[in-house]
């Protein structure tokens, strides 16, 4: 009897195929109840969804010669794995019924649904695609690949901002190991906000500054100090008679004349090239490098020692002296001659808190 031939057997007498044909028929009904019973607990709500699935997967199971109808029940399924949150399963169900019937036009619509939850953005743009070219006044449809389309846009435009910053930190890297302007851990990040030098149109470089009056550790914040500009410009700016009195500085101490600028010498251990175009990049675009290792084994420590600044010479005359690490951006400790915390501060009785 055909009940026991094995699958794939062709039929040879007119007996075996009418069973053949027979079997086949009682497939395709069990399926097509199998189907509907499937529909029905749909229809019944929430707590029945596991049930329909197990339906759908039994009309499946039959593997039935009709592909429409296998590609109907592996859409349904995809719409109730949709509705139970099992974007996975519901996605490669809606594949499935595509290759069964790429008309299934809710097959589409599910599919791209699915990729879509689970941030497959070109694949959900693709389904659309291909479903609105079946159906172009499938408004579902439409929306969903204006999604997928708008995420995509967006996808693009930060991988271009990103190789923008990338290519912007490997030439200002660059420029640096050309000045011999060496990069150490940034450790005042908290009062610039992040800032970067930046370069311009000129290949010049900006730097933020900070100016540190140590004996209070209150700092003056410089946005942009051109590489070629002399500290002296800036002291007259910020120390001038012109200038806003300091009103911590009670004793007017730190007047135009009396104060000097220092920068400790060998602040701890040169970045590497890559560790550098790293800490360019941070906050950049969103972009974060948290295994970037900072951590400092040197001991160049020992070296260390305040250096005063002649307030003729320019920033990148100071920053490209082979003792000075940069501590991510430019720090310079501001004192006032004549004062007790002066000699204090030069007999080495202060360091950083």
């Amino acid at each position: 009897m055909a009940l026991f031939m094995p699958q794939g057997t062709i039929a040879e007498t007119d007996a075996e195929k009418a069973d053949i044909d027979a079997i086949e028929a009682l497939k395709e009904s069990s399926s097509i109840e199998y189907k509907e019973e499937g529909n029905k607990f749909v229809k019944m709500g929430k707590k029945h969804y596991a049930e329909a699935v197990d339906c759908y997967t039994r009309a499946i199971d039959q593997n039935i010669r009709d592909p429409q109808h296998n590609s109907v029940c592996y859409a349904n399924r995809a719409h109730v794995n949709l509705l139970l949150g099992n974007n996975r399963r519901a996605y490669e169900d809606a594949e499935e019924a595509i290759k069964l019937n790429q008309a299934n036009v809710k097959a589409y619509f599910r599919g791209a649904k699915a990729a879509l939850a689970l941030k497959l953005i070109p694949e959900a743009l693709n389904i659309a695609e291909k479903g609105l070219q079946i159906d172009p006044s499938n408004i579902e449809l439409e929306k969903i690949g204006d999604k997928a389309k708008a995420i995509q846009d967006e996808e693009d435009a930060k991988k271009k901002r990103d190789l923008e910053a990338l290519e912007r930190s490997e030439k200002l890297a660059t420029l640096l190991e050309g000045r011999n302007v060496k990069v150490g851990k940034a450790t005042y990040n908290h009062l610039t906000e992040g800032r970067k030098p930046w370069v311009d149109k000129s290949a010049m470089m900006h730097w933020p500054v900070l100016f540190v009056h140590a004996e209070v550790m209150v700092s003056d914040f410089i946005e942009d100090f051109f590489e070629m500009d002399t500290f002296g410009g800036h002291l007259d700016i910020a120390y001038g008679d012109d200038a806003p009195s300091l009103v911590w500085d009670t004793r007017h101490e730190y007047t135009r004349k009396r104060v000097e600028l220092y920068y400790l010498s060998n602040a701890g251990r040169s970045l590497s090239r890559k560790q550098v175009v790293h800490w360019l990049l941070e906050n950049d675009v969103g972009r974060q490098f948290q295994n970037t290792n900072y951590d400092d084994d040197s001991d160049d420590y020992k070296k260390q020692r305040w250096v005063k600044v002649d307030e003729r010479a320019t920033l990148y005359s100071v920053l490209s002296r082979p003792d000075h690490i940069v501590s991510g951006i430019p720090v310079f400790f501001v004192i006032a001659t004549g004062t007790s915390f002066h000699k204090t501060f030069l007999s080495g009785g202060w360091s950083l808190p």
